[in-house]
């Protein structure tokens, strides 16, 4: 109830305010900042260059109005910059009355010290440990990655030192100290196994860098992109004896163009989207705010750890009072939710909006530093998709006990190509490239309805997109790559497109709520030598999107999959909270029951592997089956009419991938068994299967390893038994055994054959045979039954075994052709299990497709 108050009293002043400002009809000032780089707030002590002169003050307004107010027109107080400390510098706006403070930090110098003892980089100390780091969840997969340093701006390895004063003081000086120093940089060659260092001297070093030996930092050319340097860097003042800790050394440092980045608002370079959508941030002001106006750049390079909030984004990603559909979204929303403040879920665009020009590319790298939106507020009031009001499917709140839950949209970075309209345009390689990053959202994986509001990291549309050894860890979804286009051939890897290709390589990523790759048409997605776990639905969701009247596939976007040496995993129950959210729960209970394919339960021989992983226990102390769900494939606008497509294969190497496609050079041989969603001659699932999921609710289960189904209705229906295909070769003896014992005593029951035939078909012990000793004697049999009646009781025995999928690829007419080809077949079933493969392959109800991984089978607890 007091949450409840404080929210009236706020409402009721903001009213009050309002009422205020249009009596007077004046607006007021609420806020005021001083302009980014007119002020130094960080000084040396006794720095004679200090200057409020060239200050400029942005006032905002309650109105949301803004203004820049120069130095000229405000009023400053005197502090004290010879002593070391936090200052206080009053700065006052005479003109509408304003006073606000500006907090002045005086740090030591060189010259507070005899002698420089020590002399680190802050940047190079925290670059090696991050790449080092061995803990799972923030251990990157390649540790060997250069430090990569942008040639736009000037570069620094935010060095600190330390020395004694003449009094024998220890004396700390700070990133912002001015310490002399000397810097040697060498650049680096390498031919074949042969590495060489020279060492850059006069205009072959100023050809390359621009060297500030008192503030220690390095300004790159664009003669530099591209190659590689050692950079060593000695304190100027210290006593030889301490060379060894007054000395470091940048093993390899990489050059690109690019933009060093080291405070967070300069995160808003990202952002270079000049059109008028009302969906997408206005950086103008704020951009101008930081004095980043007019800087254009093809990449970003982080140099520290950043922490993203509120304050670092466009002021209109946030709920305000002056937000478009406001009023109607307050209308809408319970009155106890407070949404103000909180960032607006759009679904077409990001927080950061990339659009790359045809033929570019946009490299945004981490450096192995974290990128940590945890202190970001969640949303709460969910997109509208009809009326794009805010409102509508549902809302979320951070309120204690608020049970509800909404589906977000919004994400951290968005690109896409320069034409997104027109993908004709895009005639070479466009692409965006993420690399060394960890980046760390603002959600969790718990059943909290909050954390339904977190943010998604990344959208991709109609651009290649390349994601390289980056961790993140805490999002609603992780990657989502949007269709690209349609100039592809069905089924192969490598189709003639220079947009829409996405390949996420040596990357990890952990606890997304939703799930942590969902693919909405993505037409092509490697996912390489990558480790991705545990999410609140299916690790990877793949839509099959339906096509406009301008596409030329009458089949739409459709997402095809290739994963080589990952491992992707998910383990679920029917609590887990994407299930529970969109009422999937008994979804995921009808799955569990899939289990009696593998544990002989249904009359199946048990496969000794299981889809259960191992079991917890819900509130009440009852066992909850988990699955491992790796993958669903659903539709967004496809009707029932339909069939979904797509697929996902998976393949243990590198070597294995090439040879599934023929690519270089290898010889085309098939390596797995994917769950393929495709109607052609190389794919087994066809129209007849889609119809029988849609009509049926039957579920066909499919051994990545090996290829063969298992249908979950075997012996119940005869409609599925005829798709069902290979459930073991001794399981299919013994089914044509009985088969041919209850045709002959039923011929004999009826009259139709002479007291006693059925005796002649028995064998003893049967069951007990080897399949060798089995193939034999029921291959025997089926030429007995061939020799009666003119073949009539071989073609009864034929119908009854086609009723079983036992001869699936037999057609013949004749009582010569049907036992050739029956004989052929039983020579041709092996003793290779069924399930070799580490996944099942499950075509399921409403033509969807659902992978789990399986496991050895293990006891409830």
């Amino acid at each position: 109830m007091k949450k409840v108050s404080k929210i009236l009293l706020s409402v009721l002043f903001c009213i009050t305010a309002v009422f205020a400002v249009s009596a007077c009809g004046k607006a007021k000032i609420v806020s005021a900042t001083v302009k980014a780089h007119t002020l130094a707030t960080t000084v040396v002590r006794g720095d004679e260059d200090f200057t409020t002169a060239n200050t400029v003050v942005v006032l905002v307004y309650d109105n949301k109005d803004t203004k820049e107010i120069p130095a000229t027109e405000l009023k400053f107080s005197e502090i004290d910059i010879t002593t070391v400390g936090n200052k206080t510098l009053t700065i006052t706006y005479e003109e509408e009355d304003y006073s606000f403070d500006v907090t002045i930090k005086v740090v030591a110098s060189e010259a507070d010290v005899n002698s420089i003892e020590q002399l680190e980089s802050v940047l190079l100390n925290e670059y090696n440990s991050k790449r080092n780091a061995t803990d799972e969840q923030i251990s990157f997969k390649d540790k060997n990655e250069p430090l990569y340093v942008g040639d736009d701006n000037r570069f620094h390895f935010r060095i600190v030192a330390s020395g004694v004063d003449g009094a024998g003081n220890q004396v700390e000086l700070t990133e912002d100290s001015k310490v002399r120093t000397n810097i040697k940089v060498e650049r680096i060659d390498e031919e074949g196994s042969n590495v060489t260092y020279t060492l850059l001297e006069g205009t072959a070093l100023t050809d390359m860098v621009a060297l500030d030996t008192e503030n220690t930092t390095l300004d790159f050319t664009e003669a530099a992109i591209g190659k590689n340097f050692r950079v060593t860097v000695s304190a100027v003042n210290s006593d030889p004896i301490y060379e060894e800790f007054t000395t470091f050394t940048a093993e390899n440092i990489e050059v690109v163009d690019g933009y060093n980045v080291y405070e967070e608002y300069e995160l808003s370079l990202f952002d270079n989207y000049a059109g008028d959508d009302a969906e997408r941030p206005d950086w103008t002001t704020f951009k101008a705010t930081h004095n980043l106006t007019g800087i254009n750049v093809n990449g970003l390079i982080l140099q520290r750890d950043m922490t993203l909030k509120a304050e670092h984004v466009a002021p209109n990603s946030l709920w305000s009072t002056s937000s478009p559909n406001y009023s109607a979204v307050r209308s809408k929303v319970p009155s106890e939710i407070n949404f103000i403040g909180t960032p607006i879920d759009y679904a077409n665009t990001g927080l950061f909006n990339r659009v790359v020009p045809n033929g570019e590319q946009f490299n945004f790298i981490g450096n192995y530093f974290q990128l940590n939106l945890s202190q970001f507020p969640k949303m709460v009031v969910e997109y509208d998709d009809a009326g794009h009001d805010g409102v509508g499917k549902g809302y979320v709140s951070a309120i204690e006990n608020q049970e509800s839950y909404m589906t977000a949209h919004l994400s951290v970075f968005r690109t896409e190509s320069a034409d997104p309209e027109n993908t004709a345009v895009i005639t070479a390689p466009t692409a965006i490239n993420y690399k060394n990053f960890n980046f760390y959202g603002n959600g969790a994986l718990n059943s909290k309805p909050e954390n339904s509001g977190a943010i998604i990291l990344m959208k991709s549309k109609e651009i290649n997109c390349n994601a390289y050894n980056t961790i993140m860890n805490n999002f609603y979804i992780g990657y989502f790559f949007d269709y690209g286009n349609d100039i592809k051939t069905i089924g192969t890897p490598n189709h003639n497109s220079n947009i829409g290709q996405y390949v996420v390589d040596s990357c990890k990523g952990y606890g997304s709520y939703q799930c942590l790759f969902y693919f909405y048409g993505a037409e092509h997605v490697i996912i390489r030598d990558s480790e991705f776990k545990t999410a609140g639905g299916p690790a990877i969701i793949a839509d099959h999107v339906l096509g406009n009247s301008t596409n030329p596939h009458e089949t739409g976007h459709t997402t095809t999959i290739d994963v080589i040496n990952s491992h992707i995993e998910s383990k679920v129950n029917s609590q887990s909270p994407w299930f529970s959210n969109y009422g999937m729960s008994p979804y995921v209970a009808q799955m569990e029951d899939i289990e009696g394919v593998f544990n002989g339960t249904n009359g199946l021989p048990a496969t000794g592997k299981s889809i259960i992983p191992e079991y917890t226990k819900d509130d009440h102390g009852n066992d909850i089956a988990l699955l491992d769900m790796v993958a669903l494939f659903k539709a967004d606008g496809i009707s029932l009419d339909k069939r979904i497509q797509g697929y996902i294969r998976f393949f243990e190497t590198e070597e294995d991938y090439e040879k599934h496609y023929g690519l270089n050079g290898k010889t085309q041989e098939n390596m797995t068994y994917g769950l393929d969603m495709y109607d052609s001659t190389n794919h087994w699932y066809g129209q007849n299967m889609a119809a029988l999921c849609l009509s049926n609710s039957a579920h066909f289960m499919q051994s990545s390893g090996s290829g063969h189904f298992v249908n979950s209705n075997l012996g119940t229906d005869e409609g599925n038994n005829q798709i069902s295909n290979a459930v073991g070769a001794e399981y299919k003896c013994v089914k044509l055994y009985e088969a041919i014992v209850a045709t002959v005593t039923g011929l004999e029951q009826g009259g139709n054959a002479k007291p006693g035939t059925a005796a002649m078909f028995e064998v003893p012990n049967y069951d007990a045979l080897s399949l060798a000793d089995k193939k034999v004697a029921v291959k025997a049999k089926v030429e007995l039954v061939a020799s009666f009646n003119e073949g009539v009781y071989l073609n009864e025995l034929y119908t009854q075994g086609k009723a079983l999928g036992l001869f699936q690829e037999i057609s013949g007419s004749t009582t010569a052709e049907i036992l050739v080809g029956v004989c052929a077949q039983i020579d041709a079933w092996v003793e290779a299990p069924a399930w070799t493969g580490e996944y099942c392959n499950t075509y399921t109800a409403m033509g969807m497709g659902l992978v789990f991984r399986t496991y050895p089978a293990v006891a409830q607890n």
